[in-house]
């Protein structure tokens, strides 16, 4: 121990004389004693290059930053086993490959350099880093697995060109809490994007090009708490992907192309701040927006230079608000409902307030409207409403609010609102149809709490019991604020009359609504016998629980079968079995409401093919393969016995010519009766044999075709021979 002791000493002697004998480049501010970190900015290339074999000297170094100095890689950049922060942003690295080792970097600054594509294992040589920067370079494609970061807890990759998050970019990012995505192309998020990444806490996917949420996008981000989606193209406020996450407590939703906040948008989530300002055709925030969100604390929805009506039930039993921010809008009137509801106050500086409608609720809670000093009224001359003597006290004229103008245009089947409201709320308001039937408002039925009912999940109003078109009362509803229609039919066409009686004075606006049939059509995609396969171009937007979508299987203009669709269905198509072959059927895909109604039909006739039999199933090119392959068959057989014979005519004279080569046999006749005198006792015997032998063998060939004779009539005449 005395030893090591010692020889730390040393190094550390040695290294304090190192730094000062250290002479420090221009544009630098060198290690001292005291703070063992090197900051460089500006440096050019030989200077860079300079630095980069100086740094051998300092194994002790904490901190490096080089910044600004053209960098263009880190190869020659040694090992520094005690460095611990590293800033090399706003220079021009394309690469990050690097011969050196940094295990102990827990901070990596890359931002505002030129990287382009992120291979796979590129951070390898920074096995422990916590705080990842690569914003502001030119990121187009990140490799699977490039992140094998395990302790990593921010990453920060906005201003970027990603388009896409692929399912394993954050596979081994398991403490990742911290995700800026901001600034990129990104148009879509799937529920598997962020699965290995479940202690995500904050997450920025602002300025992309979003505009929806796949179903269980952030299905396994239960420790999720700020959610950021301004600025990109959301048309309305994504409710149910929002349920899915238990604990977020921040969202932001502004800069998008959203028109309404709705009842139920935010239901069932435990939002604590709400921040929605610069949607600039945001016009309406209607009863029950932002209801029973117990934990509700902020709401900022200023800078929304269309917004004119803000409900007086918008933040119903929202028992925990503190403030609103409304300012810089275009409200004319605020209902004193809202500022009561607010424990703290609102803001209401920059609107074009009607202090005549309004003098009773500005009196009243004077204390709640925080910027009162800068609020004006636009019925006086853009004179302070503070003191409120000097507001107007002048009776305010009943004129509906009108946000969305006096023409409407929807879709049959379709859920729709037309809305019209007093600029106070003790205003009375008559609604007459087409029929010139009048419906008097009823009060909003706001929307509990999710229960066990689907419908609540889906933030749908809860009805009971079955309708139809011809019960108007219960697919209509008319409140203060909306003629909310459930259904949309082709008979709701027409002309709508929004009257504001107060006292004697009526004043009324007329609302031209148009319901237009979609261009849907359905169609063969594939026929058989015993099926038909159609598919659609399109579908409804279906928003009522009270519509059912079906496929009618009709036979000589009667339907004998129906079969039920889900609304949902993504592929617009469907497989129609157990049909009759060579008939004829009319397929309809028909929308309908309650049982007997239908509000959308569309068909298609098709003849299901004949009954498949061997002969139908031969064509010419069936039977051109069929001739090929006999014709195959046939060569082979012809070329096998062709060759068999060749091979016993072969065999055939061999063995004669075997036979004539036999010892003392050359040149005497088979059939001669004479002996030769050569013959003797001895050898005759023998001969006698081969050639009884050799007859035989000769008839038993002839006589059998075909059959090979396997007798050794090599070693006969061997012997023969030998004789």
């Amino acid at each position: 121990m005395i030893c090591k002791s010692t020889a730390s000493i040393f190094l550390l002697i040695a290294a304090f004389a190192t730094i000062a004998a250290y002479e420090c480049p221009n544009g630098c501010t060198c290690p001292s004693s005291e703070n063992a970190a090197f900051d460089c900015q500006r440096l050019n290339s030989p200077d860079a290059r300079t630095l980069f074999t100086d740094l051998k000297q300092f194994a002790s170094l904490r901190r490096l930053s080089i910044r600004r100095s053209n960098l263009r890689t880190l190869m020659t950049l040694p090992n520094l086993p005690q460095l611990q922060y590293l800033d090399l942003s706003f220079n021009h690295i394309d690469t990050i490959m690097t011969y050196g080792s940094f295990p102990n970097v827990k901070e990596l600054n890359l931002q505002n350099n030129h990287l382009r594509v992120l291979r796979r294992d590129e951070f390898t040589t920074f096995p422990n880093v916590e705080t990842l920067n690569l914003e502001s370079n030119r990121i187009h494609t990140i490799d699977w697995e490039t992140f094998r970061l395990f302790k990593l807890t921010r990453l920060y990759l906005g201003s970027n060109a990603i388009q896409l998050i692929s399912e394993h970019m954050f596979r081994f990012t398991p403490n990742l809490q911290y995700l800026d995505m901001s600034g990129n192309r990104l148009t879509e998020v799937h529920s598997s994007n962020f699965f290995f990444s479940q202690q995500l806490k904050q997450i920025d996917l602002s300025a992309n090009q979003l505009s929806r949420l796949e179903y269980d996008s952030f299905a396994p981000l239960y420790h999720l708490e700020m959610l950021d989606l301004s600025n990109n193209n959301f048309t309305a406020v994504p409710g149910p992907q929002l349920r899915q996450l238990a604990g977020l407590r921040s969202l932001n939703m502004s800069a998008n192309p959203i028109e309404i906040l709705s009842q139920g948008d935010f239901l069932g989530v435990s939002l604590e701040e709400i921040v929605i300002t610069r949607c600039s055709r945001l016009r309406l925030i209607a009863a029950g927006a932002f209801a029973y969100l117990t934990f509700l604390h902020s709401v900022n929805v200023s800078g929304n230079a269309n917004l004119v009506y803000i409900s007086p039930q918008a933040t119903a039993r929202s028992t925990a608000l503190q403030t609103l921010d409304a300012s810089n809008c275009q409200l004319e009137t605020l209902p004193s409902e809202i500022m009561q509801a607010t424990k703290v106050g609102v803001l209401l500086a920059g609107n074009p307030l009607q202090c005549g409608c309004i003098r009773q609720e500005l009196v009243n809670n004077q204390g709640k409207i925080l910027d009162i000093a800068m609020a004006k009224c636009k019925d006086d001359k853009d004179a302070s409403i503070w003191p409120l003597s000097n507001a107007p006290s002048d009776s305010c004229r009943p004129e509906p609010i009108i946000p969305f103008g006096t023409s409407v245009v929807a879709s049959v089947g379709a859920t729709l609102s037309i809305f019209c409201a007093a600029k106070t709320y003790s205003n009375q308001l008559i609604w007459t149809l087409p029929d010139k039937e009048q419906m008097m408002p009823k009060r909003e039925q706001l929307i509990a709490p999710p229960t066990d009912s689907p419908d609540h999940l889906y933030g749908r109003p809860v009805t009971t019991g079955d309708y139809s078109s011809s019960n108007s009362v219960q697919r209509i509803n008319a409140t203060a604020e909306q003629l909310r229609f459930d259904v949309l039919l082709p008979v709701d066409s027409g002309t709508y009359q929004c009257a504001i009686k107060q006292d004697k004075h009526v004043s009324h606006r007329t609302i031209n609504l148009t319901v237009y049939r979609p261009a849907i059509i359905i169609y063969p995609l594939e026929i058989g016998s015993h099926y038909v396969t159609v598919a659609w171009n399109a579908s409804l937007s279906i928003s009522s629980a009270h519509v059912r979508a079906y496929i009618y299987v009709k036979e000589n203009g009667v339907a004998n079968r129906a079969i039920m669709l889900s609304i949902g269905n993504p592929w617009y198509s469907y497989n129609v079995m157990r049909l009759r072959p060579d008939s004829n059927y009319t397929l309809c895909l028909t929308y309908m409401l309650g049982v007997n109604e239908t509000i959308f039909e569309t068909c298609t006739d098709v003849t299901t093919q004949a009954p498949l039999t061997l002969l139908s199933t031969l064509n010419l090119s069936v039977l051109f393969t069929l001739l090929i392959f006999a014709g195959l068959i046939a060569l082979v057989c012809t070329a096998r016995c062709l060759h068999r014979r060749f091979y016993i005519w072969q065999e055939e004279k061999y063995r004669s010519r075997m036979n004539q080569s036999i010892s003392g046999q050359s040149f005497l006749s088979s059939n001669d009766s004479v002996a030769s005198r050569s013959i003797t006792y001895e050898n005759n015997l023998p001969m006698s044999m081969s050639n009884y032998s050799n007859a035989s063998s000769l008839a038993s060939s002839r006589c059998t075709t075909g059959r090979r004779s396997h007798r050794p009539s090599r070693d006969l005449s061997i012997r023969d021979m030998a004789l």
